[in-house]
């Protein structure tokens, strides 16, 4: 019988469990020991969205690692919601989405996200004037945290509008490069075209209407960790992207300007 047949039973994969949790608290237990000796170590697997690594994150991140040398990342780029139970994540950024309510989410800031589209698109497709005008346009969608039905609000009132997806993409980078392409509409944070608009390359619409989240929720960027003891190197990472973040996004939102 090859190993490939074999099947834990009941107590066997208990017993498993509890060697792996077993293994994971004597790892934590290794870095809070490190810790009290002044040099904090470990390894830390850390999801980031690809526009945050494209940006801001490897200032912050390259900061953090030269306070503690002791301290590695592996870092996986990925707009996807993570599952840090499942992907085996320690701790993630996330865009837009409420994470799963079996993680711990801290909101680190909000952030305004308009909708828009190139001229030359525009006088081909024309000027939407009204939100269900938009289930005529072709629409340019982010999968991880757009769905095909776009929330907005006016005047304190919630709107869901249906949207035909023409193009759907899981990497927030490249939705500005497509809709300079002019080959749809999009919605995009209001602080990284701002160099577009001023240029004229891209349009602001329905100025009146604020885009939110489905749930009413204006958008935002949140730091995910399991719902578990964290090791003292998470820990230490946690704290310093709570604190160290916003002023990140300030200042690459001000370069932008």
């Amino acid at each position: 019988m090859c190993s490939s047949d074999l099947e834990l039973t009941e107590a066997g994969q208990r017993a498993l469990d509890w060697a792996i949790e077993a293994t994971s608290s004597l790892e934590k237990v290794s870095e809070d020991l490190a810790a009290l000796a002044g040099t904090p170590a470990g390894h830390i697997r850390l999801g980031v969205p690809h526009f945050g690594m494209n940006t801001y994150m490897p200032a912050v991140l390259g900061a953090f690692t030269a306070r503690y040398p002791d301290i590695s990342l592996d870092i996986t780029t990925t707009d996807e919601v993570a599952n840090l139970i499942g992907e085996k994540f320690d701790v993630a950024l996330r865009y837009g989405i409420l994470p799963d309510s079996r993680n711990v989410a801290v909101r680190i800031t909000e952030f305004e996200r308009v909708l828009c589209a190139s001229p030359q698109y525009l006088d081909s497709f024309g000027y939407p004037q009204s939100l269900s005008d938009l289930a005529h346009h072709h629409c340019i969608v982010h999968r991880p945290t757009d769905a095909r039905t776009w929330a907005f609000e006016r005047d304190g009132k919630l709107f869901h509008q249906p949207v035909r997806a023409r193009y759907t993409i899981d990497n927030a980078f490249s939705l500005e490069r497509l809709a300079l392409e002019h080959v749809g509409v999009t919605r995009l944070p209001s602080a990284t075209i701002k160099s577009s608009v001023a240029d004229g390359k891209l349009v602001r619409l329905l100025l009146e209407f604020r885009c939110m989240e489905p749930s009413g929720d204006r958008p935002s960027i949140w730091l995910v960790s399991a719902g578990r003891l964290l090791p003292y190197s998470v820990r230490l990472l946690v704290d310093y992207l709570k604190a160290e973040l916003p002023a990140a996004r300030r200042r690459y939102n001000s370069a932008l300007s």
